[in-house]
């Protein structure tokens, strides 16, 4: 498979977007209460997604079976997840918080190979899931040596 500049562009963008807000997560539990860096999260989430939502979709969902869907997909996919992992940067740090949830897709490989029909493990994937094993490993060292970690810990 060949990959465009474009499409490494957009995956180094995804990354620095996706590094960042723990970083500024962290930052924010600092100063403000839990909920309300979570709900600003979201929040601006919302008024970036929400406009492209309605400029590309094909067609707007109209029924409300859909539309509870989505409330769960909402609840249990973006705002629980990330009230969590928010209320848990309070006692760790960003860096070990994103190298944790490094860890997920792994896991998702894995159960995605037992748990979902036709979903196997390629060697395209097994190349793939070593790797990303490898970059959490040599991430890990480095996620406790804040200076916030180093007052916690002695």
């Amino acid at each position: 498979m060949h990959h465009r500049p474009t499409d490494w562009l957009l995956l180094l963008a995804l990354t620095a977007l996706w590094g960042s807000a723990f970083a500024l997560t962290g930052i924010g539990v600092e100063a403000l209460p839990v909920q309300l860096v979570v709900a600003a999260r979201l929040l601006i989430a919302c008024a970036l997604l929400l406009p492209a939502a309605l400029l590309f979709a094909r067609r707007p969902a109209h029924s409300a079976r859909l539309w509870g869907a989505y409330v769960l997909i909402a609840l249990f996919g973006n705002a629980l997840p990330y009230s969590l992992v928010t209320w848990g940067q309070q006692t760790i740090a960003s860096a070990q918080a994103g190298i944790l949830m490094a860890t997920m897709p792994l896991a998702t490989l894995g159960m995605a190979h037992y748990l979902v029909p036709g979903e196997r493990i390629t060697r395209h994937r097994a190349g793939g899931f070593l790797v990303g094993f490898c970059g959490v490993v040599v991430l890990r060292p480095g996620a406790m040596s804040t200076r916030r970690d180093c007052r916690r810990w002695g």
